[in-house]
């Protein structure tokens, strides 16, 4: 449930990155401005699957085990992408193909837009596979938190 209801985010807020990615001036900055707008959704997203930080210490802690080696023997690839602004624009880089042509994109209003609507597609795709990864993260969690219990 919990997922369909953060899929159905998924294209507003891609409409507002590229919206964001199109408009701004991507020279100007440390990272594309649809980052920003990405890495908010996506910590969201570790919020809701209780992938954040004081979360993962509480699971480790549970199973005594040590958080760094919990996150590096289960893969946790949310947290490895999400921890940072930084990271998740390593990780949008996967995604960020789209390469604005000066003679056809520069056109006013129609050049703009149509700018805006391939920045908004590979965000899309992007937060798509961030949830994505989230999803396969809290079951590795959970599977592991299950193995653990059985094991006492």
């Amino acid at each position: 449930m919990k997922m369909c209801e953060l899929k159905e985010r998924i294209n507003d807020i891609a409409k507002v990155a590229g919206v964001a990615g199109a408009y701004t001036d991507r020279d100007d900055r440390r990272y594309p401005a649809e980052v920003e707008v990405m890495y908010k959704e996506a910590s969201m997203y570790r919020k809701q699957f209780h992938l954040d930080g004081r979360e993962l210490r509480n699971a480790a802690e549970n199973l005594n085990e040590n958080m760094d080696k919990l996150l590096q023997r289960i893969d946790m690839r949310s947290y490895e992408y999400g921890t940072s602004e930084e990271k998740f624009a390593w990780f949008y880089q996967q995604y960020d193909y789209f390469k604005p042509v000066w003679y056809i994109h520069g056109i006013p209003y129609f050049g703009e837009k149509w700018k805006a609507v391939e920045y908004q597609k590979q965000c899309e795709i992007t937060l798509k596979s961030y949830l994505d990864i989230c999803v396969e993260d809290v079951r590795k969690l959970q599977s592991q938190i299950k193995h653990s219990m059985k094991g006492t």
